[in-house]
């Protein structure tokens, strides 16, 4: 809390970004973090269960709770107030509009990883390749502005491969519901 306070008053202006590790206390870490005055919550880890907690998981319940909490000074709802960024391994497209419509405004993926040893131009194309087939399951999806995605989990759904109880934590509906 001293930090937050010095730098509201030395450098009032200056947005403050905060990283989290995926975990158990995850929920409550990041609506501590917002009612500090932070702008933007990274959350670091992984897409698999090698995690004690997923970040598909742990975005979904950060997510929730920033949208129930109310910043006491201001009596806005802190999601309003607070950017999520999610930094984890990125495999494809769709792992970045899931993330998306699991509440993330932003996926933070190095193309260095994606294509080892490659120039500036072939992870510029990556990137640009990417952001075009997020625009396709945008279309897909009937939406056209990336606002209605953030935090859209109608558009998810679950199939019979994720089991019921991770369905439920993530907030999203079984195939054919």
């Amino acid at each position: 809390m001293e930090m937050m306070e010095l730098l509201g008053r030395y450098v009032p202006d200056t947005p403050v970004y905060a990283k989290i590790r995926a975990g158990r206390d995850v929920r409550e870490e990041a609506v501590k973090l917002a009612r500090m005055g932070v702008k933007c919550i990274i959350i670091e880890g992984s897409l698999s269960l090698e995690e004690d907690v997923d970040v598909p998981i742990a975005l979904s319940q950060v997510n929730d709770a920033l949208v129930k909490g109310i910043n006491s000074q201001t009596g806005n709802i802190l999601r309003n107030e607070v950017k999520i960024a999610v930094r984890t391994k990125i495999r494809n497209p769709r792992d970045i509009f899931a993330l998306n419509c699991l509440g993330a405004d932003a996926a933070i993926c190095n193309p260095g990883e994606l294509i080892a040893g490659s120039s500036y131009a072939r992870q510029l194309s990556l990137v640009l390749g990417m952001r075009a087939e997020i625009g396709t399951l945008m279309g897909a999806a009937g939406l056209s502005m990336m606002n209605s995605v953030i935090g859209n989990r109608g558009i998810l759904r679950a199939d019979h491969y994720v089991p019921k109880e991770i369905a439920e934590l993530l907030g999203v509906d079984f195939i054919g519901t």
